[in-house]
């Protein structure tokens, strides 16, 4: 396993904490895993190395679209995501997470996430999940 905390580990946030992601493989995974660093608190990535065969797996965790805020660590974010795809140009490539984002909007946001998407040659796998809103309370 490979996972990033949204948060500085100094920080104590109450109510519901945001961020992070992780990556999750078998023990019994026939490919060997290196763990990349891209000092993000948002992006991880790790390389699985096979005889005749690299996969690079990048689990993503963007903010929330709709704050205006938010745009330039978005875009800082899938500048990340380039990054590493220019540092393994030769790689299979798995890019999965929370987008934040709704691409049926017309939103600044899922305009240049749709721009970059399409621009390597990606196939987009959108897996639409129904808002359930929990709170937990003692």
């Amino acid at each position: 396993m490979h996972a990033i905390s949204g948060f500085n580990n100094g920080e104590v946030l109450s109510g519901r904490p945001y961020g992070g992601c992780a990556i999750f493989w078998r023990s019994t995974l026939a490919l060997a895993p290196v763990t990349i660093d891209k000092s993000s608190r948002r992006v991880c990535a790790v390389l699985f190395k096979g005889k005749d065969v690299q996969l690079l797996c990048v689990c993503v965790y963007l903010p929330y679209e709709k704050a205006k805020e938010n745009v330039d660590e978005s875009l800082f974010q899938i500048s990340v995501i380039d990054s590493l795809l220019s540092q393994f140009p030769d790689c299979h490539v798995i890019v999965g997470g929370d987008f934040n984002t709704d691409f049926s909007r017309q939103s600044f946001q899922s305009m240049y996430l749709t721009t970059f998407v399409f621009s390597p040659s990606f196939i987009m796998f959108v897996i639409t999940v129904k808002a359930v809103l929990i709170t937990l309370t003692k």
